[in-house]
């Protein structure tokens, strides 16, 4: 428990923002108490099975109850395999990331069953071989996946585009409650703008808080942008913050999308919030997921945070959504790496998905979690990510049956909880 309190807290201490600095102390001590008390109760009912039922405790209990987890937090916990293979990575199209954290899990106890028995292989080979056939089948699958049923080879090239003043104008904002120049942010984003659409990209968009503008000044900027959108023709979808700094919660943060014609089509305003300031200032959106459909592909826009939320992001994947924008902003500058999330994302519901993160890394994958296209932002200084993405999204099996696999895993830890009760502790085979 220790062990995994300070892993946890060490892994996270150093990136979290720091009024949330204190509470990782607090989360890696729940984290610890969770994982042990998973094995514990691996210790006192495995010791109840033999052979390969009695492996089957530990994965069964670790997958369950990270996924009672997340149904309660709205939040997946337990990302093991981003490190993984593309061919393994397959299988969260069919389970979601659920038979990934499986399959992992079972090596482990499948390890610590021969560990246990001095690797003797007349005692561990059934065992072993079960694990084999388990795991070569989920390879030929991925390995199939990826072979025969690869994206299709036509794409649309999308540009995430960061602000390179979003940093200063934040902490402008915050500390000195100025806002940035009307003219500045209006030249920025047409700047940008057409030098992505001159580069052949069909559709744009801007990180979280691209544009920071007065509540008055709003109306002219849109309809600049409209006129952007019919004169390149293309698709753009807007990154802004509307600041009323006379009005509590009157302020918001929204995306404004504008199709090729130069008409604006929908909006998307944020609903969740991270920091205090932004709870007090914005006005908290509805949380529904708007689609558009476009010659290139159905659409949806979503905040970073909302990704922290997979059963909110799996509807897009469930309305047949083919590319996914994340618009995000790491402000204070202190996100280096993607985060694991993202790819197992796309992998699940079937699209793809890029990510515009301002002072920070953007990233784009296709729906078999390939990587597109990267850029670190705090390392770059270039403000524009362009990504040749496939038109057209798939319908997994996760996006059909939901979370059929770890209901399964609860169902089954419940059965051999109670069997393991009026079993006797098990002679060590």
């Amino acid at each position: 428990m220790i062990a995994v309190s300070a892993g946890f807290y060490f892994s996270w201490h150093h990136i979290a923002l720091g009024p949330f600095r204190n509470s990782v102390i607090i989360v890696a001590v729940v984290n610890g108490i969770w994982t042990a008390l998973i094995f514990l109760v691996d210790r006192l009912v495995s010791n109840r099975f033999s052979g390969i039922l009695s492996t089957l405790v530990f994965p069964l209990v670790w997958t369950s109850m990270n996924f009672i987890l997340s149904v309660n937090t709205e939040v997946k916990w337990g990302y093991l395999g981003d490190a993984q293979p593309l061919f393994l990575l397959q299988i969260a199209s069919v389970t979601g990331i659920w038979g990934l954290v499986f399959l992992m899990t079972f090596f482990a106890s499948v390890v610590h069953y021969a560990w246990q028995r001095a690797f003797e292989w007349t005692r561990v080979k059934n065992v072993i071989c079960f694990y084999i056939c388990i795991f070569s089948l989920v390879v030929l699958m991925g390995i199939t996946r990826l072979v025969f049923f690869a994206p299709e080879p036509e794409t649309v090239r999308v540009a995430c585009i960061t602000s390179p003043d979003t940093q200063s104008q934040m902490i402008d904002l915050g500390a000195r409650r100025e806002l940035p120049s009307f003219e500045r942010t209006t030249d920025v984003m047409e700047t940008l703008s057409r030098e992505a659409a001159r580069a052949h990209a069909k559709i744009v968009f801007w990180q979280e808080y691209g544009a920071i503008i007065a509540k008055e000044n709003a109306a002219e900027f849109i309809r600049r942008g409209c006129k952007l959108a019919r004169e390149e023709k293309i698709h753009m979808i807007l990154g802004m913050c509307i600041i009323n700094l006379e009005a509590g919660r009157d302020s918001v943060n929204k995306v404004v999308y504008i199709d090729s014609s130069g008409n604006v089509v929908g909006e998307y305003h944020k609903h969740r919030f991270l920091l205090k300031v932004e709870a007090y200032h914005f006005k908290q959106g509805k949380g529904e997921i708007k689609t558009y459909q476009t010659p290139v592909g159905k659409i949806a826009s979503v905040f970073s945070l909302d990704t922290d939320h997979p059963y909110f992001i799996s509807r897009a994947g469930k309305t047949g959504v083919d590319i996914l924008l994340v618009h995000a902003s790491n402000f204070l500058g202190n996100a280096k790496t993607p985060p694991k999330r993202t790819k197992f994302l796309a992998i699940e519901n079937g699209f793809s998905m890029i990510r515009c993160t301002g002072a920070g890394v953007s990233t784009a994958f296709d729906h078999q979690g390939r990587t597109l296209s990267a850029v670190n932002h705090i390392e770059s200084e270039n403000p524009i990510l362009f990504s040749d993405v496939p038109v057209k999204g798939v319908k997994t099996i996760y996006t059909r049956i939901g979370d059929l696999f770890p209901w399964i895993c609860v169902f089954g830890s419940i059965v051999i909880a109670v069997w393991a009760f009026f079993r006797p502790v098990a002679e060590q085979l």
